[in-house]
């Protein structure tokens, strides 16, 4: 099956938006399908860096089309489209409401991953006009209580056809012959102590301030902290 898949996630990027675009792609490659991803920008990358970079084994087709923001992404979800169909595409999966919507206009099978509630003004009306659709689709999301949230904010109920709970996967294949605390303490350079690991952005809202507080409080414990980006 060839499978389109259409984000609005920069690649590359740090983002976990955009990690997460990726090891989708991965997934749906490893079990058969034929995927090529849409994603905008004017560049490409070859396949061996985007493979280094995102922790990637199983290749798959990129395309990068130029976007103009002011256009709300129509303008990449038309492209996409276009290009999609033109590659012979039998399923579109997306995380783009504009995307899924013309997919079923176009009459074509299409998969919408939902994280949150949508948003704004367009939002809202993207994702009604998606779930009243009377095409073949099916909407995925990431917990019961977003299933739940969307049930009552739209006064609807899915069919159980129509959608699916989904929550986030790990490749598992990474957590093999890991070494065990003490063996990965001293691979890091760490004292022998009980240590506490957070991974993640560390920009205002992600609960930094507990972090620093926490530590101050615990000179005991061994505090790691790994991710943000460089200005960070």
């Amino acid at each position: 099956m060839k499978i389109a898949c259409i984000t609005t996630s920069q690649i590359p990027s740090s983002t976990a938006n955009s990690m997460q675009v990726m090891k989708v792609c991965q997934g749906l490659s490893q079990v058969g399908g034929a995927v090529r991803v849409w994603s905008p920008g004017r560049g490409s990358q070859p396949w061996e860096k985007l493979a280094e970079y995102y922790g990637l084994t199983q290749p798959f087709e990129m395309q990068w089309i130029p976007s103009l923001r002011w256009l709300r992404r129509y303008d990449f979800a038309y492209q996409s489209l276009r290009q999609a169909q033109a590659w012979g595409a039998e399923l579109i999966y997306t995380w783009l409401g504009q995307a899924a919507v013309l997919g079923l206009w176009q009459g074509l099978p299409v998969i919408l991953e939902q994280h949150d509630r949508p948003t704004g003004k367009i939002g809202p009306k993207l994702f009604q006009s998606y779930v009243h659709h009377p095409g073949k689709k099916r909407l995925l999301v990431i917990t019961g209580a977003l299933q739940r949230a969307l049930e009552q904010k739209y006064r609807i109920s899915f069919l159980p056809g129509e959608i699916q709970i989904a929550p986030n996967g790990a490749d598992l294949e990474r957590y093999a012959n890991l070494p065990d605390s003490s063996g990965a303490r001293a691979q890091l350079g760490l004292p022998e102590a009980l240590t506490v690991v957070y991974s993640g952005h560390f920009y205002a809202g992600r609960g930094m301030d507990i972090l620093f507080g926490l530590a101050q409080c615990m000179p005991q414990v061994n505090f790691l902290w790994v991710g943000g980006r460089a200005a960070e």
